[in-house]
């Protein structure tokens, strides 16, 4: 508790990060690398001009839009009664989380390629 502690918090993101993908770059590997079967392209379910008819906002406009749209669409037409929207809120959430899994799993698998990538350029070295 001292000197000691604070210098290792300090340099622990550092040291352990630094295989971690930044954010908002773009994918640096292959969708298919590592893989024996092609995997799915995913898709989001609506054009841009279906999203631009509906009036979505940028932050709304993602692969849950399709059951976005259905939940306002509910709640306009049952108010003052939206709670028997609960179903396409719940299908919603559950679309929120699915995505979320997703993109951490394809957090981990690039930050995997990268761990490799490090290691075999160490070995070559």
């Amino acid at each position: 508790m001292g000197i000691l502690d604070t210098v290792g918090w300090f340099l622990s993101p550092h040291l352990w990060r630094q295989d971690e993908p930044d954010g908002h770059s773009p994918i640096k590997y292959d969708p298919q690398f590592g893989f024996k079967e092609p995997r799915e392209e995913r898709k989001i379910p609506m054009t841009k001009e279906e999203m631009d008819s509906c009036n979505l906002e940028p932050t709304a406009r993602d692969f849950c839009a399709h059951i976005q749209i259905q939940w306002r669409t509910c709640i306009k037409a049952n108010m003052p009664f939206w709670y028997k929207c609960k179903g396409l809120k719940k299908e919603l959430n559950h679309c929120y989380w699915e995505e979320k899994i997703h993109d951490m799993k394809e957090f981990e698998r690039e930050k995997r390629l990268n761990a490799r990538e490090r290691r075999l350029a160490a070995g070559a070295s």
